[in-house]
């Protein structure tokens, strides 16, 4: 039964009496597997997913994706950086004030999407997963004439669109099996580095946050852990020891029963409706991650988990 706690609803009722870092791994795994917690035979075993690491095939694949993405973040805001940039060293605000996140959101209620709001595609890597290297071309950046910076008030750049990128956490800006560590160990219990907050970044995705953030966007997680103070904090830490110290906001799962493309749908919706940003790129290992819309283009990284995650 769902209990109203700060205007949101409440997970899964568990024993008082059982330790907190017991209760967190229980929400965790309910969390990340969902309803129906159990592990699919075509997961990768440990050996595959350190085959994967140490071939340079993953580095490849997310190479792949993060250069598309790259492409697509510089020629999508090219024609209004210099106006940006300049209401920024103004200390004139972008867009409309932000209200914040709604304390009353039930973000378990699906929000049907206009047309308007769904992505035009989804890029992947080409034959992403276990296999050889294979050099995929990437693409190259076309920068687009931009609008010169004049006449700049507060009410022009009142007017402009607020832009941002959103990114899952665990195999999209985070890595839970220290990929790109020094001391690499893939067999590490993954609730114990998500409490712990000990994860590494996943270089692709933290360049593109910090281009973004040149680039005046804003940035959001949007992440299917469950939001408890405890893993809240630990997220939070993690996030600004490894490299993402701006972000915009911070999205958790708030109940591990309905499936969680529901609610990260739900989040996004109020990021565009309530708060006024246009997400323009969307990041995500998992399908449920870019299930419906409210952003205009997903980049789906592939899973350090297995081949085809939901």
């Amino acid at each position: 039964m769902n209990n109203s706690l700060s205007g949101r609803s409440r997970p899964h009722s568990l024993p008082l009496f059982l330790p907190l870092a017991l209760v967190a791994s229980l929400l965790l795994a309910l969390a990340i597997a969902g309803p129906a917690a159990k592990a699919s035979a075509s997961d990768y075993t440990p050996e595959e997913r350190q085959q994967y690491f140490d071939s340079g095939k993953y580095t490849q694949d997310l190479d792949f994706v993060a250069a598309h993405a790259r492409k697509f973040i510089i020629e999508r805001t090219q024609p209004t950086i210099k106006i940006v940039q300049t209401c920024r060293a103004k200390g004139f605000r972008i867009g409309k004030k932000d209200p914040g996140v709604d304390p009353a959101a039930d973000y378990t209620v699906p929000v049907t999407v206009p047309k308007s709001q769904l992505p035009d595609k989804i890029v992947k890597a080409p034959k992403a997963g276990l296999g050889p290297v294979t050099k995929p071309a990437l693409p190259r950046v076309k920068y687009p004439k931009a609008k010169k910076a004049k006449r700049i008030t507060k009410k022009r750049c009142a007017n402009l669109p607020k832009l941002a990128i959103a990114m899952d956490l665990d195999e999209t800006a985070v890595s839970t099996y220290l990929y790109g560590s020094n001391a690499p160990d893939y067999d590490a219990g993954e609730f114990d580095h998500l409490i712990a907050g000990d994860q590494t970044a996943i270089p692709q995705m933290l360049k593109l946050y910090r281009l973004a953030q040149k680039r005046g966007l804003a940035t959001f997680a949007i992440t299917a852990r469950p939001d408890t103070a405890e893993l809240r904090a630990s997220a939070e830490a993690n996030l600004k020891s490894i490299g993402y110290k701006a972000l915009t906001g911070l999205y958790m799962r708030t109940s591990p029963i309905v499936e969680k493309g529901i609610i990260k749908n739900s989040q996004r919706a109020e990021i565009v409706k309530r708060r006024g940003y246009k997400i323009i790129a969307m990041f995500g290992d998992q399908n449920s991650d870019l299930r419906t819309g409210f952003y205009e283009r997903g980049f789906k990284y592939q899973s350090a988990v297995t081949p085809e995650q939901d």
